[in-house]
Formats: C-alpha cells, sequence, structure tokens
C-alpha cells in the first residue's frame, strides 16, 4: 500500500467518495451483480478475481474516464477499450454517481 500527499483533492471530496464506497459495497449482491464486469466490460463490480489459480476474497469497483457526459454511459460514444462506467440505479444509491464523477474528476 501507498499514500499520496500534496494531492491537491479537497477533504470532503476524499470524505464523500469514502463514505460512497462503503455504502455501495454495503449494497445487496444482487444489486452489485447488476453491475458485474463482463468479458466485454472491464468497468463495474468484481467479487470473482484470482491470484496465482486461487480466488482472493475482495470486492472491486471500476471506473473511468467517460467522452461524452451529456450522454448515458452506455452510449456507442462512451465505449472505449475497457467499456463503459456502470453505475447503481439513483434509487439503489442516492448521489453516488454524483460523488464518483466529482471524485474522478478531481
Amino acid at each position: 500500500f501507498f499514500s499520496i500527499i500534496n494531492h491537491g483533492i479537497s477533504e470532503s471530496i476524499l470524505q464523500n467518495f469514502d463514505e460512497a464506497m462503503r455504502q455501495f459495497f454495503a449494497l445487496p449482491e444482487e444489486v452489485k451483480l447488476g453491475l458485474a464486469r463482463t468479458n466485454d466490460n472491464s468497468r463495474g463490480y468484481s467479487n470473482n478475481e484470482f491470484t496465482k489459480q486461487t480466488r482472493d476474497i475482495k470486492e472491486i469497483f471500476d471506473y473511468g474516464h467517460t467522452l461524452r457526459e451529456d450522454l448515458a454511459p452506455n452510449a456507442n460514444e462512451n465505449r472505449v477499450l475497457d467499456g463503459f462506467n456502470q453505475l447503481p440505479r439513483e434509487d439503489d444509491l442516492p448521489g453516488f454517481a454524483t460523488v464518483i464523477k466529482e471524485y474522478y474528476k478531481a
């Protein structure tokens, strides 16, 4: 592990991101699996990682850049080499998308 200092990201953005991620991983498994990464899209949720052919006990949420914020994440214009962003529905996790986007832009 490592820690980056003097990065310029405000403490409030970091705290909001930390809380949002804790809320995400506390969601019911079926909600998270609805955002599962696939062979065609490496962004989203995974609980199925392996190291040296042994399953890791961890969960992952991958998020990346979006070319066109004015379009849906899965719009053709937002599909890049590693896929497109998948986010929980607003009624499943209110405010999550806003917090994640704010953190990513920071």
